[in-house]
Parts: C-alpha cells; structure tokens; sequence
C-alpha cells in the first residue's frame, strides 16, 4: 500500500490544489454574487446540485475573507461555520472557540455590534472572563461612536479603501456583463442577422452558418464549424499535455503566469493530425485569411476548470516588446475562438466595448478582427473570459497573424476603418 502511494503521489491533491479549489469558489462568489449560504447548501446551478460544504470548509472560506480584509464576506461565510458546526468537527482542529473568534470580529468590522455582543456572550462561555471585558469595552466605544482605532485598525481601514479604488471599472464592468447579461437596445439587436456564406470553393456543397453578433467591431459566429468526434479528437490530444496558461506582461513582452488568467492549454500543430489540418483549411475558407503556419499559431486548446476565467484583455499586441512579434509573423490580426463545450453555468464570452455576451455552444465558433484595416489595434475587441460555474470549459483558438494577408485584407481609404 504505502508502495502504491508514493508511486501515485505525485498525482494526490496538495495545499496549492485546496487553495486553487477555495480561490475559484471565492471568485465566483465575487463575480455573480452568490451568497455565502447559496453556495454552502450546494445550489449553483437550477440543473444540477453541487456538494454542499461543511462548516470547516466554510470556516476556510472565511478566514481566507478575513485575510483580505474583505470583512462583509467574511461574515457571510463565518456564520455558515457557525450554524453548520457540530461536535464531530472538533476532530479537524477547528473548534466554536475559532469560529466565534472570527465571526465576532467580522461583526464587529461590518457594524453588527448587537449580534457581536450576543457572540461575545457565548463565547466566554469557553474562554476567560478577561476576553469578555476586551471585547465588551471595544464594542461600547463603537456603539457610543468613539471610534477605538489602534494602529492595526487604520492600517486596515486604509489598506480596505485602497483595494477598493484598485478594482478599476472596466473589471467592474466585465463582472456586471458575466452576471446580468448585456445591454443592448432593440434598434442595435434588429441590426443583427444570419445568413449562409459559401464564397469559396469549399463551401459551395456546405456553406457556413453565420451569424452577426455585433456591429463595429464586427463579430461572427460560424455554427456547427466542427464536428463532435473532432472534437474529441482534439481534446484527446492536447489532454496530456496541457499546462497553466501565460500571458504576456505588457511592460516585459515576456510570458509568465498571471492570477486573471485561469485555465490550462496545450498547442496542437497542423501535421498532428488530418482533423487538425481540415480545420486550419475550414477557417481559412470561411475567414478569407491565410491559416498557413508562416502566418497563424498552432491552434492553442484551453480547459477551464470550475472557477476557470481570463479577465478583460486584447488578444494582440500592445508594445513593440511582445513576445508575439518575436514569431516574425506580426501582429495578431484576427481570432477565431471554438467552442468544444457547453456550458451548465458561467464560461461566457463577455466583450465589453460592443456589450455582446457569447454563451458557450459546442460546435461554433466566434471570429473577430483585432486591428483595424490600417494595422493598428482595435481597442474595443477588449473581451474576457468570464468564471465558470458549474461544469468545465474546452475552447480552442486560432491566432491568426498580419504577415501573409496583405492581399486578403486591404487597407482601407478611411484610417478609421
């Protein structure tokens, strides 16, 4: 046994795993406003119900919150620990004297002082009668408004406001889009069609199934690009080789890890396979762009976990110093993003410029260009990935490059085109 153990042991979930699996519960909790409770009884979804957690994990939760100084919900999830403990929970070296600690600090931090004072109560039921009196006189300055600041609390205090003014807008935005949905007005939604697209030879039998997402900047959906057993194919494939995913640090130009971006990849070449290279043939048929490996990247598969997210980015370059121009094929000009999945809940595609939202369909395909005609970069393509709730995620995509479609994108007689 213990022989079998260490020669799986490599695959065990460690702390880095627990702490992983604890971030992508607080992360969706932060971007769709779930309760604490809601995601302790195990009702993300409508569909399926998820395992509901302990009062230890719940106590988890909470002190990672309390960590943060994210004092409101911290008590949310300290007051699951409490009312969900029960004795056999002392085995994990938690106890209510732990709980109460916390939870009554919380209170305390988020102006609950009657509930705080009754805690209190309860809480010297265990400890010394001295603790009552500490946290007795604390919480009769509050309530006379003689604010006890020591010099923790207006570290606290400050550090608090700072976080807040660091979340810039445009994460508040992509948060709103991935929980209420888009904005769009009537007029702009009767602007938008579908029609068939066979201009290319290898269209004419089956031509693709377009749909017109959005207007300036245009973004299409191409249906039923792939087929199922393509795309398990291509899952199969890129399975063992998938590794967290990188980003390109806009100072730098250098790949490295980021905590906005939240899923694993693998990249897949054209000669791996005939469905590989089918594909690369179809995208180009359909996109008018060269997909010749001289002028695109090999085609990148991402698995997003629960949790999983990319947060508001652009897909092309933004300095000279990107590690995306040392391929010396220039800058991305377009993507094509494929879905390989559905979705139970979360994982949509938000664009926050264009206020489009593209919810997951197994199958299609969404493409955009990200510069203008002119070459230079389209701001408003600024899109992100938003959490996944329930299930996982597997998109592919096709970077396709400036060099190679000179011919095939002109240049327009308006620099604004």
């Amino acid at each position: 046994l213990v022989e079998l153990i260490k020669e799986h042991n490599d695959s065990f979930p460690d702390l880095e795993d627990l702490k992983g699996c604890a971030l992508a519960i607080l992360r969706i909790q932060e971007v769709y406003h779930i309760s604490a409770k809601k995601i302790a009884d195990g009702n993300l979804s409508s569909k399926t119900r998820s395992p509901e957690l302990s009062a230890v994990h719940c106590f988890e939760l909470g002190l990672m919150k309390h960590h943060w100084e994210q004092y409101e919900e911290a008590y949310g999830w300290l007051t699951e620990a409490w009312e969900r403990f029960t004795p056999q929970d002392n085995r994990s070296g938690i106890t209510t004297y732990d709980v109460l600690q916390y939870l009554i600090w919380a209170e305390y931090k988020t102006g609950r002082f009657e509930s705080a004072l009754n805690h209190t109560n309860v809480l010297i039921e265990e400890v010394h009668r001295q603790s009552k009196i500490y946290y007795e006189s604390r919480l009769k300055r509050m309530q006379e408004g003689k604010h006890y600041h020591e010099e923790n609390d207006e570290e606290i205090s400050s550090e608090e406001n700072t976080k807040s003014e660091l979340k810039r807008d445009f994460v508040l935005h992509y948060e709103k889009l991935c929980r209420d949905g888009a904005n769009k007005s009537q007029a702009d939604q009767d602007r938008l069609t579908c029609h068939y697209f066979n201009k290319h030879p290898l269209l004419f039998l089956k031509p693709a199934k377009m749909e017109i997402a959005n207007l300036k900047p245009n973004i299409y959906l191409i249906h039923d690009v792939i087929r199922d057993t393509d795309i398990e194919f291509i899952k199969d494939l890129a399975m063992p080789r998938l590794e967290r995913a990188t980003v390109t640090n806009r100072n730098t130009g250098k790949l490295e890890f980021a905590d906005y971006r939240i899923s694993k990849s693998a990249w897949l070449e054209d000669y791996e396979g005939d469905i590989i290279e089918r594909l690369s043939l179809k995208l180009e048929a359909i996109t008018g762009l060269s997909t010749a490996r001289v002028h695109c990247e090999a085609l990148q598969v991402v698995n997003y976990g629960t949790g999983g997210q990319y947060e508001p980015h652009v897909d092309h370059a933004l300095t000279n110093k990107s590690a995306i121009f040392d391929m010396g094929m220039g800058n991305r000009i377009a993507t094509v993003l494929i879905y390989m999945t559905d979705v139970e809940a979360g994982g949509s595609t938000v664009f926050l410029d264009a206020e489009t939202i593209i919810k997951p369909q197994k199958g299609t395909a969404a493409f955009w260009f990200n510069l203008l005609k002119s070459g230079e970069p389209d701001q408003s393509t600024r899109h992100a990935a938003c959490p996944v709730i329930v299930g996982t995620k597997w998109v592919s995509n096709k970077w396709i490059h400036e060099h190679g479609q000179e011919f095939r994108r002109k240049c327009g007689l308006n620099p604004a085109e």
